[in-house]
């Protein structure tokens, strides 16, 4: 038995899923909104005084605050249509093959697992 270890996000996926998941929960039109009102936070992290953690919390907090655990994961469960629209089809192939073989199959990001744990789940 071996040890498989994927990356979530520009791995399985062809993009990052975190603006995705925004898009896919919000809509367009709240996430072009959010994202001009939360340019200075953008600003900031392009320029390298604010890390990426720290920008993802501010954009996430802005979009989330405020709503209840279970709506969450409610819309994080939905989103696994979302996620196989940007699948890495070699990646889920070799993923595939690692569980057909037995290994451990270990999926790692950033990104919060909210929405990561239903799609591999299901996967």
């Amino acid at each position: 038995m071996r040890i498989a270890v994927f990356d979530f996000d520009g791995t399985l996926t062809s993009k990052d899923t975190f603006l995705e998941f925004i898009k896919f929960s919000r809509g367009i039109g709240r996430l072009l909104i959010g994202l001009i009102w939360l340019s200075p936070v953008i600003l900031l992290y392009k320029m390298g005084i604010m890390n990426n953690g720290k920008a993802k919390e501010r954009v996430f907090r802005y979009f989330f605050k405020g709503m209840a655990l279970g709506d969450f994961n409610k819309i994080c469960g939905g989103f696994s249509d979302g996620i196989d629209k940007i699948i890495q089809t070699d990646a889920l192939k070799a993923l595939r093959s690692h569980q057909e073989s037995g290994d451990i199959v270990i999926i790692i990001s950033a990104s919060v697992e909210n929405w990561i744990e239903p799609w591999a789940s299901m996967n």
